[in-house]
């Protein structure tokens, strides 16, 4: 049994689509964002452990999120 959705208006010579695009504001992440992620992970581990740091990329984190 075949169903036809559609009847003799499906078979026309024009097709019709529906083009429409809505833009959404999705930031995507960057190297910095992620070089910032990182460096704020790694702090809080090696805080949380009591290790201690020569460095820890604190100036670094505030210019990349100026770049941003």
């Amino acid at each position: 049994m075949s169903i036809d959705l559609h009847g003799k208006a499906a078979l026309g010579n024009a097709v019709h689509f529906d083009t429409t695009v809505q833009e959404k504001n999705i930031p995507y992440p960057t190297d910095s964002m992620f070089a910032i992620r990182i460096i704020n992970c790694l702090n809080r581990i090696v805080k949380a452990r009591s290790i201690s740091q020569r460095r820890t990329f604190v100036k670094e984190v505030k210019s990349l999120r100026l770049d941003i």
